[in-house]
């Protein structure tokens, strides 16, 4: 069983969660359609409320970047999941000459190397997308780098029986 962290509109898991259930920033978000996501819970990324080793698989798209604590919100993934974790996340340059570009609802640089030093592998990827501006597709497409980083979680611990029990 797949879980999606950070789902918003599109949704990729058999379980799909995320904190915004409304519209949080008019510039950047559009509001979650909770009606129309499957299995969705209202969850915080750094507070899963699933048992450990219930999910053969995490992803976590451009979600990483705006959670409070990133360290938190890994180590919860890792616990819930008995096979591979994934995040996608853009990649922003550090320099600090650059850091108007960074868009002002991510709350941190992420970089290769912390997903490195976390014992991750990674990939970099150019991609392209049309943003949203005002809740509407902007006139333009945006080309811009992702981190793909990837690791498979080892576990000698049982598979829990349902995933949607919150932990003990």
């Amino acid at each position: 069983m797949k879980l999606d962290v950070g789902c918003g509109n599109h949704p990729k898991g058999d379980v799909n969660v995320d904190v915004r259930t409304v519209e949080v920033n008019v510039f950047y978000a559009e509001p979650i359609n909770i009606k129309s996501i499957p299995n969705f819970v209202k969850a915080d990324a750094e507070h899963l409320p699933f048992k450990d080793k219930v999910f053969s698989e995490c992803i976590s798209s451009h979600t990483i970047e705006h959670v409070e604590n990133p360290f938190l919100a890994v180590k919860e993934m890792q616990r819930v999941t008995y096979g591979k974790v994934k995040f996608v996340t853009p990649l922003w340059f550090s320099h600090e000459y650059l850091s108007w570009l960074r868009p002002r609802c991510h709350k941190h640089w992420i970089l290769p190397h912390w997903f490195t030093s976390l014992g991750f592998h990674t990939n970099i990827r150019l991609t392209v997308q049309r943003p949203t501006l005002l809740r509407k597709p902007a006139p333009f497409w945006f080309p811009f780098f992702e981190i793909v980083a990837y690791k498979t979680v080892e576990t000698s611990v049982r598979k829990a029986d349902t995933p949607l029990s919150k932990r003990t």
